[in-house]
């Protein structure tokens, strides 16, 4: 699965190394492979638009996959004669390489890499630089997800897998925690259009409540929905879907489970139901007494449902306002999970924790150059597995709640 070093070395098969090559050259040839000497400092891993210069960031994030440039001028020797070789000291994977010194990998272990440029008998001298792996503490964008945007896609934690889809679309995806990819699934079967904004799992079942008012169970072995009855109200019209675009909800719809119940409901209204997981029943909560914003964070804590700058209190029934808005617009971003008893969010940028009454900062280690910051446009659920935790959500356009172009899956790990 790891390599210590790879060599991308198409020469004549006469050749078995490069020493023999360069006794076996033509004598008469005297062309060079690059214009300048290769040094370390051509090894590069990035570009700053402020001062129109590549640089060098020596982070990698263990497991996501990182991109490297051997930047050159060619030389007198034709660009068909030029190869590239990669040697690292740590583990990683090779996800793509290049001749022309384009490497994507994926860094297990902190080491040193590597690069030369070969070909025509000759070869360059190493370029090195050295990499540092970080695996606490740090947020990355993680696999690429191969689904359609929607602002109110559902996220699931299905026993320990992680699945993702929906909103306003017909798919469903589990993220194949092996090789860290999306793998499609079933979706809903039968309607010409279908969407789902909320939805949670229950004894290793998935559960959405369908825009079409019909609630749906899915199996995670057989990778099958069924059809398990209706929804107590229309959803279409309790959401006003017949009002707003479906591109164009931009209000959190809740949906989540605490303990053996499920929760739907809110949106841009202000009811709450509770699913009885054993009987597949429904019973009416009490409604929240105010209008809830757009772009809501939403998660379970402490046997609460946080929404915003409220929290339903399920033992008592009853909705109560608390000190903090965790909302989009006030900085809050990322996405809201729970790890080790403690909420992981972000604010501003920056990892914070909150044990139900105040929220603080999390940084147990100085940041390192270049290190990306924490997600400050994205909003909607993510869950955990092990000490990741994954958000596989679309970014929000600062000030016009547009959905931006790509779907980025954001990954914590703690």
């Amino acid at each position: 699965m790891s390599h210590k070093i790879l060599s991308i070395v198409l020469l004549l098969a006469s050749c078995l190394s490069i020493q023999s090559c360069l006794l076996n050259r033509d004598e008469n040839d005297d062309c060079t492979l690059t214009a300048q000497p290769i040094t370390d400092a051509s090894l590069m891993s990035g570009y700053d638009n402020a001062t129109g210069s590549q640089y060098w960031n020596r982070t990698a994030i263990y497991k996501i996959p990182r991109g490297v440039e051997l930047y050159y001028s060619l030389g007198t020797c034709g660009p068909n004669d030029l190869q590239t070789n990669w040697e690292y000291t740590g583990d990683f994977e090779i996800e793509r390489s290049t001749v022309t010194g384009s490497l994507t990998a994926k860094f297990y272990t902190s080491g040193t890499l590597c690069g030369q440029f070969v070909g025509n008998g000759k070869a360059t001298a190493k370029a090195c630089q050295e990499i540092k792996v970080l695996s606490d503490n740090v947020w990355a964008n993680g696999p690429d997800y191969p689904g359609s945007n929607s602002i109110n896609g559902i996220t699931l934690k299905i026993g320990n897998e992680a699945y993702s889809g929906f909103g306003n679309t017909n798919e469903w995806y589990k993220l194949d925690t092996l090789d860290f990819s999306w793998k499609e699934k079933a979706n809903i079967s039968g309607p010409v259009s279908f969407g789902s904004f909320g939805g949670f799992s229950l004894n290793g079942k998935g559960y959405i409540v369908g825009n079409n008012s019909i609630v749906y169970e899915y199996d995670p072995n057989a990778n099958t929905w069924t059809n398990i009855g209706n929804f107590p109200v229309n959803v279409a019209d309790y959401l006003q879907l017949n009002v707003i675009p479906l591109k164009e909800y931009i209000y959190t719809v809740l949906g989540t489970a605490v303990g053996d119940k499920g929760y739907f409901g809110l949106g841009n209204a202000k009811r709450l139901w509770e699913f009885d997981g054993t009987t597949k029943t429904w019973t009416e909560k009490a409604s929240s007494p105010d209008g809830h914003e757009f772009a809501n964070h939403i998660f379970p804590y402490k046997n609460r449902i946080y929404v915003g700058d409220q929290y339903y209190d399920i033992a008592s029934d009853q909705w109560v306002k608390h000190s903090n808005n965790f909302n989009y617009e006030s900085g809050f971003g990322g996405g809201f999970v729970e790890i080790d008893g403690l909420i992981y969010g972000s604010h501003s940028g920056k990892t914070i924790t909150y044990d139900g009454s105040t929220y603080s900062f999390y940084e147990p280690r100085p940041r390192e150059p270049f290190e990306g910051y924490a997600p400050s446009n994205i909003t909607g659920p993510g869950v955990v597995l092990g000490h990741v935790a994954i958000f596989p959500r679309p970014n929000i356009h600062p000030g016009i709640y547009s959905i931006e172009a790509n779907t980025a899956v954001f990954i914590y790990r703690k």
